[in-house]
């Protein structure tokens, strides 16, 4: 039997954009940026911060949708440097370990905010639409500090225009392993194939029409639509690999005496 916080876990889906305009209440806000700060930390640092958007304009701009409300959630050792300053303390922090520290810390609290608005009753989609485009908007737009602060993931909250049922999703072989990890099998690798088939599966509602574009399986028309963008080119570097030296989330390369 599911306790009210399973049901709320498994209840949760994502709002493609179908958002309705109705205002967050600023109660309702505190609620879910106070569930989000209670996320476990590395070491209790909260190397992050959230930057709260209402404007439905600035929503536009940064991340190509609107809703009640947008929570953008950085990768973000400002507080902690200004803190450690004011202290006149030493806070070195290798660039790997401040990316990697950060990106747990956000993954954490992020989606403890969005669990926190889905038992409220407000639809919810994360984005990452922030690294699609002029990465660097997020600096200009919000005044984001120039180094070692990095948007990360995005959190929109709002109405859903549509209900709905969350998707299936796959928690067997090949993604829960058991004491050692294993390689799926030609067997499990149809089989998987075959469940994410099935029409009432509810994995991939996006490619119903799958066979109509002359795609033998649903993962079939999943991996071209996901061809293109930088997340999938191979050839060229991310947009954000400059943004992430300049930050000072990786090290610079060696120059030469």
């Amino acid at each position: 039997m599911l306790n009210e916080t399973l049901k709320t876990i498994h209840s949760q889906r994502s709002t493609h954009g179908d958002f309705l305009l109705d205002v967050v209440p600023i109660a309702d806000q505190e609620t879910i940026l106070a569930a989000a700060v209670r996320a476990p930390s590395a070491s209790n640092r909260q190397a992050y911060s959230i930057i709260v958007v209402e404007d439905r304009g600035v929503m536009q701009e940064l991340l190509g949708y609107q809703a009640g409300l947008a929570l953008i959630f950085c990768n973000d050792t400002t507080r902690l440097d200004d803190l450690a300053k004011s202290l006149g303390a030493d806070y070195p922090f290798n660039p790997t370990s401040r990316l990697t520290t950060g990106i747990f810390d956000v993954g954490c609290a992020a989606q403890n905010a969005a669990l926190a608005a889905t038992s409220l009753g407000w639809g919810t989609l994360f984005t990452n639409c922030l690294h699609r485009g002029d990465v660097r908007r997020s600096w200009r737009i919000l005044g984001l500090p120039d180094q070692h602060c990095l948007p990360v993931i995005a959190l929109l909250v709002g109405r859903s225009a549509h209900e709905g049922l969350p998707k299936q999703r796959w928690c067997g072989p090949g993604l829960v392993h058991r004491g050692t990890y294993q390689r799926l099998t030609p067997e499990q690798i149809q089989s998987q194939i075959n469940a994410i088939d099935h029409p009432e599966a509810g994995f991939q509602a996006d490619y119903e029409d799958y066979k109509a574009h002359g795609f033998t399986h649903r993962l079939s028309a999943y991996f071209a639509n996901s061809v293109g963008g930088p997340a999938h080119d191979t050839q060229h570097p991310h947009p954000l690999d400059p943004v992430l030296m300049e930050m000072g989330f990786v090290f610079q390369p060696a120059r030469n005496a």
